[in-house]
């Protein structure tokens, strides 16, 4: 006879949020020092222009130790704790999951990777989400994700300025 026992479910504080952002030493001291500029961020990436993090402490370990490589620099995390409610507080998008034949998030992508400069948000004077939260492209021209991995990208000056009031701290990824 097999005995099943529950486990306590842990306790729901609607605490902050730890995101990741793995990168080198130099940003990382510039992100601790002057805090994130969206505007620095490589157009051309899956949700277009924006400062990119991840709830995946060991993604951005490998994203650190990858830019790291081409870069001769020391690899770093930058650690932010989000308070919720200021995140509530921004418009978002959200994708829940991304195979092949999701139109949908892969039309998005495309979107932003061929040079999109905003997201098509006609209503919105800003033209962009605040926050886009979604799975990651591995080899967007093929619809083909990254299974295990997130990000969470802030776009507009709102988003820039609930990243900016959070506690962060920062590491450096030991091989």
């Amino acid at each position: 006879m097999t005995i099943h026992t529950l486990h306590t479910p842990p306790a729901w504080s609607n605490g902050a949020l730890r995101l990741y952002h793995g990168t080198i030493e130099s940003h990382a001291n510039s992100i601790m020092n002057n805090g994130v500029d969206i505007s620095k961020g490589n157009p051309l990436t899956d949700f277009g222009t924006a400062f990119y993090t991840t709830t995946i402490k060991k993604q951005a370990e490998t994203w650190a130790w990858n830019h790291s490589q081409l870069k001769s620099e020391k690899p770093f995390v930058v650690c932010f704790d989000l308070d919720r409610d200021l995140m509530a507080s921004l418009e978002s998008l959200s994708f829940v999951c991304c195979e092949r034949d999701i139109d949908d998030f892969w039309g998005f992508v495309f979107h932003c990777r061929n040079g999109g400069v905003d997201h098509n948000r006609n209503l919105s004077p800003k033209g962009v989400y605040d926050l886009v939260i979604g799975p990651v492209s591995a080899f967007w021209r093929q619809k083909l994700a990254l299974y295990g991995c997130d990000q969470l990208s802030f776009h507009s000056k709102d988003a820039e300025d609930v990243i900016n009031k959070s506690p962060r701290s920062k590491y450096e990824v030991v091989p």
